[in-house]
């Protein structure tokens, strides 16, 4: 039987959320912030989301603007599993 690997998560430091709070001032989007602090966009929404400040795009909306934004017009139902 495999031993499954351990998720290590990163912690947030003072410097990092300093730094989160500025860029969201400028009017950086998540994507942008997620590159200059090495994080990932839904990382950067959920703590911008628990420090109260304005949520900037979610994962989902990039997601769907991703797919809608070719020739090509996907439609994705988004739906909870039991």
């Amino acid at each position: 039987m495999m031993n499954k690997p351990k998720i290590t998560r990163k912690r947030w430091t003072k410097v990092e959320l300093d730094l989160l709070k500025s860029l969201v001032r400028a009017d950086k989007s998540n994507v942008d912030i997620a590159k200059r602090l090495d994080r990932t966009p839904l990382a950067i929404y959920q703590a911008r989301m628990k420090l109260g400040l304005p949520r900037g795009e979610s994962f989902h909306s990039n997601f769907s603007r991703k797919l809608t934004s070719s020739k090509k017009t996907t439609k994705i139902f988004w739906s909870s599993y039991d």
